[in-house]
């Protein structure tokens, strides 16, 4: 009978989109999929995390995902005071917590246990803290750790002490033919994710064929939120043959191919006006338009006219119509 209290942070109900992405996992094989990456802003797709404290099949004793926590579905972090492992033993202080920065496309996960005691028949399993933890983020492959105190399994003949930080995918034969342990598992997932087990041992003793994985993390980058284009402007200015403005010129900004841009705008009172909201690239603002009175300029358009994320300033000399010198 599996005994679990549950902290105040693992309370509730793991979804179904949780609960598909726990894709039952082959003695000899981890394997993981997550959460499906939701969407984040218009720029921005969120990376998804997940992390557990203890799982096992052992002969007759199955136990599922322990402390499972996940990003950015939930919870965000779980906690288990106690498991009893069948009449194998027992595992404390179980614990994980997931999380991420849509906008950023970053993500992190942290899977523990403070202690463990197991019996696996011709021999003995125990532990301090186990520790794995992952993170992501975008253009560069995801990275984890992990951290073993004290570990060690035991049998009447032998005795295995279990390195404190091992190297990736580190494998030992485990004494009296009683299994095999992986420590620091980097599992590679298809979709770009990397898992991380502290601890997979996958026991051969008669009776309790299977395996416990202690504490696990997944991490899968997002897309990092562009930076906004700033935007810039180019304001007109019509003056007359005497440097006073003239109000009602009407202009147009064009790209380089000489198709127009953005709306037109009209000068008012003060002889000026602005065409707003340019991407940054290279311009012409030409007058289309002048009120009565007078007549086109004879240079109609200006520019190359530089626009980068900043407003511009381009006059015109607007002059009287033939015979009317003011």
């Amino acid at each position: 009978m599996t005994s679990v209290k549950m902290g105040v942070s693992g309370r509730g109900t793991v979804g179904f989109a949780i609960a598909a992405a726990l894709v039952a996992q082959a003695s000899g094989t981890a394997q993981a999929s997550g959460p499906a990456p939701v969407s984040g802003t218009a720029h921005a797709a969120a990376g998804s995390s997940w992390a557990y404290g203890f799982k096992a099949s052992l002969g007759p004793v199955s136990i599922g995902h322990t402390a499972f926590s996940a990003y950015p579905g939930g919870p965000a972090s779980a906690s288990a005071a106690s498991l009893t492992v069948g009449a194998l033993g027992s595992v404390k202080g179980i614990a994980s917590w997931s999380s991420g920065n849509a906008a950023a496309g970053t993500t992190a996960a942290n899977g523990k246990i403070a202690q463990a005691k197991l019996d696996l028949g011709i021999g003995s399993f125990s532990t301090e803290a186990v520790t794995a933890s992952c993170k992501a983020g975008p253009g560069g492959a995801p990275t984890g750790t992990v951290k073993i105190v004290d570990g060690s399994v035991k049998t009447a003949l032998a005795s295995l002490d279990l390195p404190v930080s091992p190297a990736p995918n580190t494998t030992l034969t485990l004494p009296g033919g009683l299994g095999e342990a992986v420590l620091n598992e980097q599992v590679k997932n298809p979709d770009g994710s990397l898992t991380v087990n502290a601890l997979r041992v996958t026991v051969t003793a008669a009776g309790l064929n299977g395996s416990f994985r202690a504490a696990s993390a997944t991490c899968d980058a997002g897309t990092q939120d562009s930076k906004p284009v700033a935007k810039g402007s180019i304001t007109g200015a019509a003056l007359d043959q005497f440097g006073e403005p003239v109000g009602g010129v009407v202009y147009q900004v064009r790209n380089q191919a000489g198709r127009p841009v953005g709306p037109t705008c009209t000068t008012h009172t003060k002889g000026n006006c602005t065409v707003p909201a340019l991407n940054p690239g290279t311009y012409r603002m030409c007058v289309i338009a002048v009120p009565d009175g007078y007549s086109m300029p004879k240079q109609k358009c200006k520019g190359p006219i530089k626009v980068d994320g900043k407003n511009v300033n381009v006059s015109f000399r607007i002059p009287p119509e033939s015979g009317k010198k003011g």
